[in-house]
């Protein structure tokens, strides 16, 4: 696989700071420069859209699901965004995401039936892939604020049918309250590479590998 390194000196890793302005050689540095460069680029920006009065939860939802891939790579130190990586991640990192429906969604995908019996599986194929590939919502998922801190409300019906007639289940997600809980994991990953405890070693190896795909950058080696 061929992999690219970036001209230090004219390139920005993060707004107003070039590349050869970060030492690469400090984790800790890096951890941080890593956490502005997420933070001013996708979540600043639609922390300022939830201050306006216009219909804006598709893209605080779009960044949503483009920070929680992101971090999942991270996580695993993986070269590209994977279905199940994505899954597994939300999963075990958003309340709530694993739980088992009453009743599960069926949707063809890849010329057979897929199995949809969690939040996380209709955050991926709903959501994400939705989203990202067709700027639109599967019609099983739909988004929405909400007066509460949940993160998800299911319905077995009323929202969506099949081209049967029968009751699809359904999920309404809050993007508001999940771009704000991506945020806090954000925090929490930076947290956990910098904190030197050896049950974190392997998410900095992992880090490392995934930032020197990504950037070029191998940091400690700069």
């Amino acid at each position: 696989m061929r992999s690219y390194k970036p001209n230090k000196n004219i390139r920005f890793f993060k707004a107003s700071t070039k590349y050869s302005e970060i030492n690469w050689n400090d984790f800790n540095t890096v951890i941080d420069a890593f956490y502005d460069r997420i933070y001013n680029w996708y979540i600043e920006p639609v922390k300022e859209l939830e201050k306006l009065s216009g219909h804006y939860a598709f893209p605080l939802m779009t960044s949503a699901c483009l920070l929680i891939d992101c971090l999942s790579q991270y996580v695993n130190g993986s070269n590209e965004s994977k279905k199940n990586q994505f899954i597994n991640y939300a999963e075990n990192n958003i309340p709530g995401f694993n739980n088992i429906f009453m009743t599960p969604i069926d949707y063809y995908f890849n010329n057979r039936i897929t199995n949809i019996d969690n939040p996380a599986k209709v955050l991926y194929y709903a959501f994400r892939c939705g989203i990202l590939h067709e700027a639109r919502i599967c019609l099983f998922g739909g988004i929405t604020k909400f007066s509460s801190n949940e993160l998800y409300k299911y319905y077995p019906s009323g929202y969506a049918y099949y081209d049967d007639g029968s009751d699809c289940p359904f999920i309404h997600i809050d993007p508001y309250n999940l771009i704000n809980h991506v945020e806090q994991l954000l925090k929490n990953y930076c947290d956990r590479l910098k904190n030197n405890k050896t049950s974190d070693n392997i998410l900095r190896i992992n880090f490392k590998k995934k930032f020197k795909l990504s950037f070029g950058i191998e940091i400690g080696n700069e």
